[in-house]
């Protein structure tokens, strides 16, 4: 947006981004949404990783699907650490 001199005034809370502050106040906005996406992913992993010690897994039909659902469950975590 700055490349293209575009700035968005946000009214209720005094921000636009043009100014330093503003840039400021939406990189750490930035920051605490990646933040909470990261807490997400690590919460889900560790209720997965429970619920298959508790052996409980139920969404094994067979050996394939359990082998495809791990196979995405790796791609999605390498393309979200890019």
């Amino acid at each position: 947006m700055t490349e293209r001199r575009v700035r968005v005034r946000i009214l209720n809370i005094g921000i636009e981004t043009g100014t330093p502050n503003a840039q400021l106040f939406l990189t750490i906005l930035a920051g605490f949404a990646q933040f909470e996406r990261e807490l997400i992913r690590e919460r889900t992993r560790a209720g997965l990783a429970a619920i298959r010690l508790a052996g409980e897994w139920t969404l094994q039909r067979d050996s394939r699907e359990a082998a495809s659902l791990e196979s995405l469950l790796s791609k999605h975590s390498l393309m979200c650490s890019i």
